[in-house]
């Protein structure tokens, strides 16, 4: 004895089937019994079984997680009964791999319809797969040995490196919330690979990107938890979906699973519809204000303001008709009307308001009441007000007109006039004229008035052709005087004329001004000694100042120096160009700025110096140029006394020592036997060559310099500067001293600076890398107009001295002063 599907005994253990079949086939003995033989015979023969079960419904786990995995189907077959079921993992299967035998959800195979499942363990069942897509192969095979056709799904094996915790559920509560009130928000997340959860968060109607939800709070650290939020959502009326999900420790979040609840609250609409788009001075409108709430909650403590324009009265309303809701006057004034609520439900409701337009309104006056609905819930939550407006206009015809200037008017540049004018009446002017007088500082250009259907009959005075209804404007763009003086007030007194709607001819007037706002310079000054000696130095100091009230965007200073002076040092100039050397400057506000010049005198007698500055406005327009000269007298350098070295002998054998000289040879000889005696004996010419004087100044003006320095930055010959140095050496006009492998040159006079200090020269490079921290060797050396060698020789001693020092940024040696600031 066997059991059947529903425990029902079977004899014997055979095969079970349904209790309807075998009456059937009991049934169907007894016919076949009954009929004749030959009947028997004659009928038709049952078909033969040669088709399998069909698979359908198949349910694999999605993702297949490591957990116990569950797969299962439904196998039916039209004729007999199912027996088997088995499946395969990305192949069919063909007898050379064993697929996975399946079972009957309700054993033994006793039926045509038999629900099969597999399970097993994660790790068996993906022995072999790698993480990602697969497809399932299942079949079924029934009493008669047929196999059926195969069933091919889907599905993906989790990749522990990317899935991240799995959302079980989701639960909010209360299910209905109403706006305000607490809402608390509970799920269960999972991790398959065991990984500790670290957080959780949840979006509200949408998912976002991840960790930009609101964070859930639960007992971090294992691989499954209940997570919870609770608080109060600001939410509309409706339905509501939240989309939780969670984060592993390796910062893998899941995918999100959503929850659902519904949110309680009013919703309003709010319209204020006028009786008429027009009125008159005097004439009475009233409004309608049909408002709704069309949300599925009360709103509690509702007001109801309406505001009137300032041209305008408040007479009457029929908030009576709103008493079942509470409604009522609050308080009015003459421009506005607050109107309260006790309780609002869902629904439709409405009353109206009069105001009557003020008789001295004028024309195009704007008829804009506004309404504002403010409401709250049972839980005094406060929504966002809604508000309506309605529109509508006062005729009465009038022609009105403003000029608009800018506040400031730059001096040489061009500034914009905006005439306005407002035909606020029902009808178009025939004709308009607007003139617009010019000042002593002002000049019309161009305008555009043509776009107005206006043309030019003058200079500032136009005509305007059928100027409709409307607020227009033209522009006038007038160039203002570079005489004009800083501060002035210019003013555009601007009338109009046009026949009015009665047909009197109207005039009327509007003005506007502007402040003159430039730099101004006057000539420039120069400070120094009025007399220098040839060969020494002096130094000029040109001053200039804005004693305007902006900034002059540009400006530029030319120096040309006589002939007697020549350039020793000073501010780099921008430019040089002969004897001409400029400065440009960039933005000087108000202020005064100077620029120094080192000078040598290099020939006797007056030297003229000529100075001019250019300078623009704000914005770059040119202003014109001021200029000065100054005098400064070169004397001649003091002579030293002669001595004389000839002696008695020399004059009594000059005879003879003619005859000698007349020869090449002797002539050759004498020069090298007496040219130390004869440069004694013109010691009073010494300082009169050119070369010579030259040497003098520049080592005057760059005390310390060695040899090189002086050759590279005089440019002269190696043996023409090595003999005049030698002369004025021997004259006692220069001196020398030995420092290491270089030797330094000072005036005879000149106390040699300690050990230790800097030169001159290296104080002048010292004062520029102060003004201009972080500067390149290169740059110093184009600033100061000295080469890279003679540059790199005084920055090695200013190193050395611990004055300087070399600050690698990028691929740049910057230079700064010991403690100085890199950011300055």
């Amino acid at each position: 004895m066997g059991w059947g599907r529903r425990g029902r005994p079977v004899p014997g253990g055979s095969p079970r089937l349904p209790l309807g079949v075998l009456a059937a086939a009991a049934l169907s003995a007894l016919l076949w019994a009954a009929l004749p033989v030959g009947a028997m015979t004659a009928g038709p023969t049952p078909l033969a079984d040669t088709q399998g079960p069909v698979i359908t419904n198949v349910r694999v786990p999605f993702p297949v997680a490591p957990d116990s995995v569950l797969i299962r189907a439904t196998a039916t077959d039209d004729q007999s009964i199912v027996v088997a079921a088995e499946f395969s993992v990305d192949y069919v299967s063909n007898g050379s791999r064993t697929p996975f035998k399946m079972l009957p959800e309700a054993p033994p195979w006793d039926s045509s319809v038999e629900d099969v499942n597999w399970s097993g363990s994660y790790d068996f069942f993906t022995q072999g797969l790698a993480p990602g897509t697969h497809s399932l192969f299942l079949h079924a095979r029934d009493s008669a040995g047929n196999w059926g056709p195969y069933a091919n799904v889907p599905f993906v094996i989790s990749d522990p490196t990317t899935t991240g915790p799995q959302t079980l559920t989701v639960d909010v509560a209360p299910a209905n919330v109403t706006e305000g009130g607490l809402t608390t928000i509970n799920a269960t997340l999972i991790d398959w690979f065991h990984k500790p959860i670290v957080r959780a968060e949840f979006f509200l109607d949408a998912p976002g990107p991840y960790t930009s939800g609101i964070s859930m709070t639960g007992p971090w650290g294992v691989p499954s938890m209940q997570v919870t939020w609770s608080g109060v959502l600001p939410t509309a009326f409706g339905e509501h979906l939240v989309f939780v999900h969670g984060e592993n420790g390796d910062g893998t979040w899941g995918t999100p699973v959503v929850g659902r609840f519904i949110a309680r609250a009013p919703a309003f609409t709010l319209l204020l519809l006028p009786d008429r788009d027009t009125a008159g001075p005097g004439e009475t409108v009233t409004y309608r204000l049909p408002f709704e709430n069309r949300g599925n909650a009360d709103a509690t403590s509702a007001s109801l303001p309406v505001s009137l324009p300032g041209m305008r009265a408040y007479a009457s309303d029929t908030i009576g008709n709103t008493t079942a809701i509470g409604g009522g006057l609050a308080a009015s004034t003459a421009h506005t009307a607050e109107y309260v609520f006790a309780t609002i439900p869902p629904g439709s409701y409405e009353f109206t308001i009069s105001a009557s337009v003020a008789p001295t309104a004028t024309d195009g006056l704007l008829l804009s009441p506004t309404a504002t609905l403010d409401f709250t819930n049972e839980h005094a939550w406060d929504f966002p007000a809604i508000a309506a407006t309605a529109q509508g206009t006062v005729v009465a015809p009038e022609l009105s007109m403003s000029v608009d200037a800018p506040p400031i008017a730059n001096a040489g540049e061009s500034t914009v006039v905006t005439i306005q004018l407002d035909n606020s009446g029902v009808r178009d002017i025939p004709v308009v004229t607007v003139a617009l007088p010019q000042s002593a500082w002002t000049h019309v250009r161009t305008d555009n008035a043509a776009i107005l259907n206006g043309r030019a009959v003058g200079v500032g005075t136009w005509v305007f052709a059928d100027m409709p209804p409307g607020f227009h404007a033209f522009l006038v763009t007038e160039d203002i005087s570079t005489d004009a003086p800083d501060g002035a007030t210019i003013a555009w007194a601007a009338e109009a004329g046009y026949t009015s709607r009665v047909g009197a001819w109207t005039t009327i007037t509007a003005s506007g001004s502007a402040a003159v706002s430039r730099p101004m310079f006057f000539a420039p000054t120069v400070d120094f000694s009025p007399e220098v000696v040839e060969g020494a130095t002096a130094t000029l100091t040109v001053r200039f100042a804005n004693e305007g009230s902006v900034a002059a965007r540009s400006a530029r200073l030319q120096v040309a120096l006589p002939v007697g002076l020549s350039w020793v040092g000073g501010n780099p100039p921008s430019s040089v160009t002969g004897r001409q050397y400029a400065w440009d400057f960039s933005y000087l506000p108000p202020g005064g700025y100077s620029v120094e010049i080192l000078v040598a005198g290099s020939a006797a007698g007056r030297a003229d110096i000529q100075t001019e500055l250019t300078y623009t406005s704000a914005n770059g327009a040119a202003l014109g140029d001021v200029s000065t000269s100054a005098t400064l007298v070169v004397r001649p350098a003091p002579i030293p006394p002669a001595t004389v070295y000839a002696t008695a002998s020399l004059a009594a054998s000059a005879s003879g020592l003619a005859v000698f000289v007349a020869t090449e040879r002797g002539k050759t000889a004498f020069l090298f036997l007496f040219l130390p005696l004869y440069t004694r004996l013109r010691h009073e010419k010494v300082l009169d060559h050119e070369t010579r004087g030259m040497i003098r100044g520049y080592i005057v003006a760059n005390p310390g310099d060695h040899y090189n320095a002086i050759k590279e930055a005089l440019e002269l010959p190696n043996g023409t500067l090595a003999y005049h140095i030698q002369v004025l050496q021997k004259e006692m006009i220069v001196k020398s001293v030995k420092d290491g492998k270089f030797r330094r040159f000072y005036p005879y006079e000149m106390r040699v600076p300690e050990t230790g200090q800097p030169t001159k020269s290296q104080r002048v490079i010292l004062d520029l890398i102060r003004v201009n921290p972080g500067i390149t060797p290169r740059d110093a050396a184009a600033l100061l107009g000295l080469t890279s060698s003679t540059v790199s020789y005084h920055l090695e001693r200013l190193e050395d001295l611990a004055r300087i020092e070399y600050r690698r940024e990028g691929i740049s040696k910057k230079l700064y002063v010991k403690g100085g600031d890199p950011a300055a």
